[in-house]
């Protein structure tokens, strides 16, 4: 069931049937991958990557 609210039309047409008006839809993919993307920015930055290797992170 939560499957079906990744999906920002599916979202809205539910909400409108039970009388809530969005005023933006939100693209629940382009946003996950845009903080997958800023997490792994952060790791990048918060790693001492050669250190990790040493260590035998692979």
């Amino acid at each position: 069931m939560h499957d079906s609210f990744d999906s920002s039309a599916a979202l809205k047409s539910l909400l409108a049937r039970i009388g809530h008006q969005v005023a933006e839809v939100v693209d629940y993919q382009q946003l996950l991958e845009q903080e997958i993307d800023r997490l792994s920015d952060a790791l990048d930055q918060a790693i001492d990557w050669e250190k990790a290797k040493q260590a035998g992170l692979k």
